[in-house]
């Protein structure tokens, strides 16, 4: 769950133009071999004509290996740039802006650290500018229980400022898009977004995912348009921004505070962490 390196036994992006010039290769050899007319075979010695000559390609069949041998270098080269854009493309991703790199977050929802690890953290900052830190009172955190239609209800640790508009959306989406599952729902965990140093929004309490295997990171689309249109109506409406709505990777799961921590939350998070944890760093 945590932010982590990427996996190293990925094919990095010269590995696909390396492999598809090794393709071109082959097929250009086909291609000039096909070219190549056949050498003609001496009659042998004993008889005055010979009685098994290589019959030669018919002119017809080598043009054809020809065009075929071309196709497949022009296909080879266009497959290796497209692996090479891809790979490029997803390693930028998240360097466009403040909303790309917010969408390179894992698919399994976050869940709370059973114990984190404090110490003398210093406080951080997650991608939308609230104070991160691995402990929960420090980020000023309230467990919100939520009553679900199914009978059941969902707890949600969330920033103590924006939890009312958390808690609205996922009460809004229980009633109006689908039954909210407990166990594939999640909020707080103090990690990195992953692939960057970043710390995720949801390192402040500040986000949720909702129904993560139902919805997965990337996958656009497992809403029908209507109603991805109602979500970020919804969104909006109550300040959120909605990762339906990213411009990169999609995460239909995911919604954010998208705006800055006015100044007493920060110094309320300050303020507990001197408390807890003696002089540090401030929020930088």
């Amino acid at each position: 769950m945590v932010g982590a390196a990427p996996d190293s036994t990925e094919v990095p992006g010269w590995g696909y133009v390396l492999m598809g010039s090794v393709v071109a290769a082959m097929a250009g050899a086909f291609y000039v071999d096909a070219r190549t007319p056949p050498a003609p075979v001496a009659p042998r010695p004993r008889y005055t004509r010979p009685r098994y000559a290589r019959l030669p390609i018919p002119t017809g069949s080598a043009d054809r290996r020809a065009e075929i041998g071309l196709g497949l270098v022009l296909l080879a080269g266009a497959g290796g740039a497209w692996f090479w854009y891809q790979r490029r493309s997803a390693a930028q991703g998240g360097a466009q802006g403040q909303e790309d790199l917010e969408t390179v977050e894992p698919e399994a929802p976050p869940v709370v650290p059973s114990t984190p690890a404090s110490g003398a953290v210093a406080i951080g900052k997650s991608q939308n500018g609230w104070p991160a830190h691995p402990d929960p009172e420090v980020v000023k955190l309230v467990r919100m229980t939520i009553p679900l239609r199914s009978g059941k209800s969902v707890t949600l640790p969330l920033r103590a400022e924006i939890a009312p508009a958390l808690v609205e959306m996922v009460r809004w989406w229980d009633a109006n898009v689908e039954p909210v599952n407990p166990a594939d729902t999640g909020s707080y965990n103090y990690r990195s977004i992953r692939g960057y140093t970043q710390l995720s929004n949801h390192a402040s309490g500040t986000a949720v995912d909702i129904n993560g295997s139902r919805h997965k990171f990337s996958a656009r689309g497992t809403v029908s348009p209507a109603i991805a249109a109602a979500i970020s109506a919804k969104a909006q409406s109550l300040g959120l921004r909605w990762g339906g709505n990213y411009k990169n990777r999609a995460d239909e799961m995911h919604f954010e505070v998208n705006t800055s921590p006015p100044a007493a939350a920060v110094a309320a998070s300050e303020a507990v962490w001197q408390a807890k944890y003696g002089e540090g760093r401030r929020v930088s």
